[in-house]
């Protein structure tokens, strides 16, 4: 059974970690500070992200909800550090450029982040619709404020 799972999984696996690499192509010295901040924002950036996913929605639901017993037991895991690694290089950027003043160690990103991805996986877990994750997502943009958990100020 784990080799049927493998093989649904690879092809999702794969795309995520594909889309990954396409949407943080640009190294963040390059960007600038607006561009670097919005790397932060949630709303449109969040349903893309679960549009995308729904794109592979048996393959991402059985990575996330079957996987243990294959060489994807940890997928959960390794993708949160994956992201806290790449995240933690925009964050270090900004706090460079003096955008942020927080102090947050990889360590507490990766935590951040594992919390994080948590919420994006449970409603593919749950069988929810794309109707009810678009709408699920609007709850869950508000929940992760990145600005005031990174220390940013954004007021106008």
């Amino acid at each position: 059974m784990w080799f049927i799972i493998s093989a649904v999984v690879g092809d999702a696996v794969k795309a995520l970690y594909d889309f990954v690499e396409q949407r943080s192509s640009i190294p963040p010295g390059t960007l600038s500070d607006d561009a670097l901040m919005k790397a932060w924002e949630m709303g449109e950036s969040m349903q893309e992200w679960f549009r995308f996913l729904y794109q592979y929605h048996d393959g991402f639901t059985l990575l996330v909800s079957c996987a243990a017993g294959t060489r994807y037991a940890n997928f959960q895991h390794d993708f949160a550090e994956k992201m806290a690694v790449k995240t933690y290089e925009y964050f270090l950027e900004a706090k460079n450029r003096g955008l942020t003043g927080a102090d947050i160690s990889i360590e507490e990103m990766h935590i951040l982040l594992s919390v994080f991805w948590t919420t994006v996986y449970e409603p593919f877990i749950h069988n929810y619709t794309l109707e009810q994750i678009e709408a699920y997502c609007e709850l869950m943009c508000r929940l992760f404020n990145w600005y005031c958990v990174l220390g940013f100020d954004t007021a106008e």
